[in-house]
């Protein structure tokens, strides 16, 4: 926030100010966040200012991102929409339906720069908006008459475009990654021949020129090789490991009325051919311009596809963490302003266990000041700090241990909700560790 430009140095102080004191509080309500009445009524007063909006706020954690990913080979620009549920908020204009009409609230959906192991560098950007309550609806003819720019899936659309800008200068590979949602042809046409790299799941399976359809084509390919993996434990499923065998194959969509030229676009088929009785079976169909002709791109391409699992991630902590779905304010714009400070909370967090978890050795003064560190373990340990720094995964570990974190050797690494239940209760030794500091100085 030591950038952002609001056109006033007391919001820019505000909104530096704001951020530190949600990241100290991230699940509470504003009232118990902010100290007294004038500190609630100047965050108020702060999200319903007109120079106040959620892109001028991400804008420095923007430009930040991207100077972190220009340290990277390869960056995953992962995208997804999430619902932001507000039903139970009837006050709060500017809401529109969510997937069930009944439910009101907004869309968030945001770009996140994340590394092929899984630490995610940032928000690249992010939309809000919400479905007209009174929307028309249109026939299946109607709606495929529309242009792009005025359906909901031109998101998607828009999200590929502003990478694809960044990936002209970045010194960094730039893929963007998406789930089936997103499979449309105007993106797979925008992505023809340029620098930016697509790979998203396919939703549908297209006709190829010969009249075959492109999925029973490319089942009936040759077997390229085979790969496991462990999958996590799910709600009613255990742990397990995935076999799966890999094919893939370079199609071609043809020239169509509505197709102005041909689409050449790879396919890498992940297909578990015998899961265990009562599991179904895990099996992806992928489409990118990245290259696929040996095991070792099919691999690959697998794998970056499977590192779209850290924005379902953020969105546990934006909802659970930060607990956004609870925030009374009265209008949806009032809304987007206090969610954009807490996506920058939420990506601190999923920074701090990703990296704690791929870079363990590292000092930990490389994310944590020198008084956050030496206030977490002496709070742990009970002990002084010793003159070397300790390294970043036992002061993570030692965070979480706050938020319930066992750390017992099959408990593995920590996850995102014991480091935010652990950091507000850090936050809490460090406000007292101030406070006592200045009395020092009070004679």
């Amino acid at each position: 926030m030591a950038n952002v430009d609001l056109g006033d140095r007391r919001l820019n102080r505000r909104a530096a100010s704001l951020l530190d004191t949600m990241a100290t509080k991230p699940d509470s309500s504003i009232p118990a966040k902010t100290e007294g009445l004038a500190e609630m009524t100047a965050a108020y007063r702060f999200f319903s200012n007109e120079r106040v909006d959620e892109h001028k706020l991400l804008e420095p954690h923007r430009l930040k991102t991207i100077g972190r990913m220009q340290n990277e080979s390869v960056v995953l620009c992962v995208e997804d929409t999430t619902q932001i549920d507000f039903t139970g908020h009837p006050e709060t204009s500017g809401l529109g339906t969510l997937y069930k009409d009944f439910l009101r609230g907004l869309f968030l959906h945001p770009m996140l720069a994340v590394t092929p192991a899984g630490v995610c560098l940032g928000v690249l950007g992010a939309k809000f908006y919400a479905r007209p309550e009174d929307r028309p609806k249109l026939s299946a003819g109607a709606k495929a008459k529309r242009q792009i720019e005025d359906k909901e899936s031109y998101r998607w659309l828009d999200g590929y475009l502003a990478m694809n800008v960044l990936a002209q200068t970045s010194s960094a590979q730039l893929i963007y990654v998406a789930d089936r949602e997103s499979d449309i042809e105007d993106l797979l046409e925008a992505a023809q021949g340029q620098r930016g790299h697509l790979l998203i799941r396919a939703r549908h399976d297209r006709l190829l020129e010969d009249g075959d359809r492109m999925w029973e084509t490319v089942r009936n390919s040759p077997i390229i090789g085979v790969q496991a993996f462990e999958m996590a434990a799910r709600p009613g499923h255990k742990a397990r490991t995935v076999h799966q065998t890999l094919r893939s194959m370079t199609i071609e969509l043809p020239e169509t009325k509505k197709r102005e030229r041909a689409i050449s676009i790879n396919v890498v088929i992940a297909h578990e051919e015998n899961p265990p009785e009562g599991e179904e079976s895990v099996s992806w169909t992928l489409l990118t311009t990245l290259p696929v002709k040996t095991l070792a791109d099919i691999r690959k391409v697998i794998d970056y596809y499977r590192t779209r699992w850290v924005i379902e991630v953020y969105f546990k902590v934006l909802k659970t963490g930060c607990a956004i779905e609870k925030l009374q304010l009265e209008t949806a714009d009032r809304l987007k302003v206090a969610i954009s400070l807490y996506m920058i909370v939420a990506y601190r967090v999923l920074f701090m266990v990703n990296a704690g978890r791929e870079s363990p050795d590292v000092p930990c003064d490389s994310i944590f000041e020198e008084a956050e560190w030496k206030t977490i373990y002496m709070a742990s340990t009970k002990k002084k700090p010793s003159k070397e720094i300790p390294r970043l995964m036992d002061i993570v570990v030692m965070v979480a241990k706050f938020g319930g974190f066992k750390g017992r050797k099959c408990d593995g690494f920590p996850g995102a909700k014991t480091v935010w239940i652990g950091l507000g209760i850090i936050r809490g030794y460090l406000i007292v560790n101030e406070h006592m500091n200045s009395m020092k100085n009070v004679r």
